[in-house]
């Protein structure tokens, strides 16, 4: 498919999905500019399914390679051959590298933080161990850093700061304490769990954050910034909606259930915390 012939069938695309209603409402400016920027990823587009052909090409290849093992694998496994001394004395073995990507972003200038770009990156390990020949299945991230930001002077929005009062006992004497509690925010995301590569050890929260913080830094490699302009125009989030309807419901007494089994929790001084936010607001 040339360019020529891409740019109907985006058009084609626009006018059938409800998303043209929200395309129509923009000033002439900006829809021209969501053209442009569709049509580029078009574009990208076909390269991407060049992409997919030399990969099946390689995957071809891959299989001519190894098309001997395979038949001497057949033998050993009809029984028509006992395996060779060479074959017994393999050892345990790695190969590979560690690589990484890194997701840039970009911000105005604002009253919160100094710096113009935050960074996130992700380090990849692409290698296997033969002494655990099923845990391979393709290059996998194993830790991320992340940047350090420039908060003003009392805007970060990543803590908040509870102040209380203290009267001394003997001396009646008063004083007010500062205490940083930490808050729910975006900006968690640049401060990631640490990860020592040598122990591999960790609680399990942490253990927890960062498998989700894996899926997240994939998500935005893969998903959301190849196809921005679509979660801009709203063509990818009614695609995932529509795959959502898709899939069979889970029934509401099974996810209570599994919602509530186990939820023993004492967050008494939590709750104290959060009234007394409230009341020196």
């Amino acid at each position: 498919m040339n360019d020529s012939e891409a740019q109907p069938k985006v058009r084609q695309v626009m006018e059938d999905k409800g998303h043209v209603c929200f395309i129509n409402s923009l000033p002439v400016r900006l829809r021209q500019r969501l053209w442009a920027l569709r049509g580029l990823k078009a574009k990208e587009m076909l390269f991407e399914v060049d992409f997919y052909q030399q990969l099946h090409d390689l995957e071809r290849n891959l299989t001519l390679r190894c098309s001997d093992l395979h038949e001497r694998r057949k033998q050993i496994v009809l029984g028509n051959s006992e395996p060779t001394e060479e074959e017994l004395s393999w050892h345990t073995f790695r190969n590979g590298d560690i690589s990484s990507f890194q997701l840039d972003f970009c911000f105005s200038p604002n009253e919160y933080f100094s710096n113009s770009t935050l960074t996130k990156t992700y380090h990849m390990k692409n290698e296997f161990d033969s002494s655990s020949l099923l845990s391979f299945d393709g290059p996998e991230i194993i830790s991320c850093t992340g940047c350090s930001i420039a908060w003003y002077k009392g805007r970060n929005v990543t803590v908040f700061l509870l102040h209380k009062k203290q009267k001394h006992r003997s001396r009646g004497t008063v004083r007010t304490v500062t205490k940083e509690f930490p808050n729910d925010s975006f900006f968690h995301f640049f401060n990631p769990p640490k990860v020592s590569l040598v122990e591999k050890t960790m609680d399990a929260e942490n253990a927890m954050i960062l498998a989700a913080d894996f899926q997240i830094g994939q998500l935005f490699r893969e998903e959301i910034v190849p196809k921005a302009v679509l979660y801009f125009t709203g063509e990818a989030i009614e695609y995932e909606e529509n795959e959502d309807e898709d899939e069979p419901e889970e029934s509401e007494d099974e996810s209570e259930s599994e919602y509530y089994e186990g939820a023993e929790y004492d967050d008494d001084e939590d709750v104290r915390v959060e009234e007394e936010c409230e009341e020196d607001s």
